[in-house]
């Protein structure tokens, strides 16, 4: 279990943080440095609002606590266990998954960090029965 720390790291990382109410509720747990080294005040930026909706449920926020992780996959699995083990109220995808119910321990760290099973399956759609070949002669490819 990693070390959480109620200071906002400033450098670049791989950073697990919990969001807490003033009653002691978990609101939300989060990652940053999943699709490369990020800050956690942009990712907190974020849920405030800045550069795009705020979450409904900022206002609640009464404490952050953060852990620095050594690797994006390291990060990933202490999310994970942190969503298990807290059952953060406002966590969307509950235990660790993508949007369509894949496990995002398998998402890519090469920088993209989407669901590998949701890409191919996106791209099997997009090549549609005449398989490759017609795909890239409508000029639908993403070349």
């Amino acid at each position: 279990m990693a070390v959480y720390s109620t200071v906002i790291p400033t450098r670049l990382g791989h950073y697990v943080y919990r969001l807490w109410a003033a009653d002691g509720t978990c609101l939300y747990v989060g990652l940053t440095g999943e699709r490369g080294l990020r800050r956690v005040s942009t990712r907190l930026r974020a849920h405030q609002g800045l550069g795009g909706p705020a979450k409904p449920w900022w206002p609640e926020v009464a404490r952050i606590e953060v852990a620095a992780l050594s690797t994006a996959v390291a990060a990933i699995a202490e999310e994970e266990a942190q969503i298990i083990e807290l059952k953060p109220v406002h966590n969307m995808n509950g235990l660790g998954l993508c949007p369509r119910g894949h496990r995002r321990s398998v998402a890519r760290i090469d920088g993209s960090g989407r669901c590998r099973q949701c890409e191919l399956e996106q791209n099997r759609a997009k090549r549609g029965p005449l398989g490759r070949r017609r795909w890239q002669q409508t000029g639908q490819g993403l070349f």
